[in-house]
This record gives C-alpha cells, sequence and structure tokens, in this order.
C-alpha cells in the first residue's frame, strides 16, 4: 500500500513538473513568434536600433545571445549534478528514518532543478527573441530556437524521472555506506 502512495506521489510531481515546463515552453515560443512577426510585419523587417555597435563584425546583441546561451547550456548540464551532489551530501549527514522519506527529498529537489534548469533556458530564448526585434538579425533568432530545442528536450519523462530517483538512491546509499566521499 505505501508503495502505491509513493508512486501516486511521483506521478503527480511528475505531471505538475510536465505542466509547467510545457507552459515555459509555450510562452518562450509565443514569444519567439510575436517577435519574428512584429518584425516581419509592424517594422517592415527593418531593425528597431540599426547602428548597434560592432565587436569584429558582429553586433553586440548577438554576442551578448550568445554569452547567455553558453551559460544557459552550460548551467542546463552542470546544475543538475551540482545540486544532487549537495542534497546526497545533506541525506547522508541526516539519516532519514525510511527510505519514504529520502525518496521525498529527492523527489522534491528533482523538480526544483527541473524547473531551474527549464526557466534558465527559457529565460535565454526570450532574451533571444528580444535582441532579434531589436536587430533584426537572423542568427539571434536561430540561437533563441536551438535554445529552444533543447528547452522541449528538457519536458522530463517517467523513465527519466525514474532514473534520476534510482541513481540518487544508489549514490546516497554508497556514501552513507562510506563507499564514496
Amino acid at each position: 500500500m505505501n508503495e502505491l502512495r509513493q508512486e501516486e506521489i511521483r506521478n503527480s510531481r511528475l505531471l505538475s513538473t510536465k505542466i509547467i515546463i510545457v507552459a515555459l515552453v509555450g510562452g518562450a515560443a509565443i514569444t519567439s513568434g510575436i517577435m519574428v512577426v512584429l518584425h516581419l510585419t509592424a517594422f517592415e523587417g527593418k531593425p528597431l536600433a540599426p547602428d548597434l555597435p560592432k565587436i569584429g563584425g558582429s553586433s553586440v546583441l548577438l554576442l551578448v545571445a550568445l554569452a547567455a546561451m553558453v551559460v544557459s547550456l552550460s548551467t542546463a548540464v552542470f546544475l543538475p549534478s551540482t545540486l544532487r551532489q549537495q542534497m546526497i551530501g545533506e541525506l547522508a549527514t541526516y539519516r532519514s528514518p525510511t527510505p519514504e522519506s529520502d525518496e521525498a527529498v529527492m523527489l522534491s529537489k528533482w523538480q526544483v532543478i527541473a524547473l531551474l534548469r527549464s526557466a534558465l533556458l527559457e529565460g535565454s530564448v526570450i532574451l533571444c527573441s528580444i535582441f532579434f526585434l531589436v536587430s533584426g538579425e537572423w542568427p539571434i533568432i536561430a540561437l533563441g530556437g536551438v535554445l529552444l530545442l533543447v528547452l522541449i528536450a528538457t519536458i522530463p519523462s517517467e523513465n527519466g524521472l525514474r532514473r534520476w530517483l534510482s541513481m540518487a538512491d544508489e549514490e546516497l546509499q554508497l556514501k552513507r555506506s562510506g563507499a564514496i566521499e
């Protein structure tokens, strides 16, 4: 009975996380679409700021968009493992009375990680779409498109959640046994 309840909690948390991330994807896609339509129609394909400073032949906004992309992607890759390691260290120090309470903490941390990663990517997509509207530079909206695809790829699955929880639990047991530091 307890395992059934854990499964219900897992599925509920997964569904709510998926809904939020899909909303982030939708918001970023709609915002980008609006910016492209505005650029092509209301501004007749002309940039709002045609005389932007250039560095090495590239506009400052393109370089900032590239930097935002690098930071977002780096964070999306490294943040999850860093936060998982922090969580495992905390759980190993404070022994939980039951495996269910360990899983509850892990599930909460998984959701925070998934939402943080997605929010960072969404922010960069929107930043790229605004920079595109201002500069009219198509490479900037292309960077936003790449980030949007990465954001779509972060929509969690049941198998992904199970793998993450299993890996975290395995690491926690190794840490508690002293096999890893």
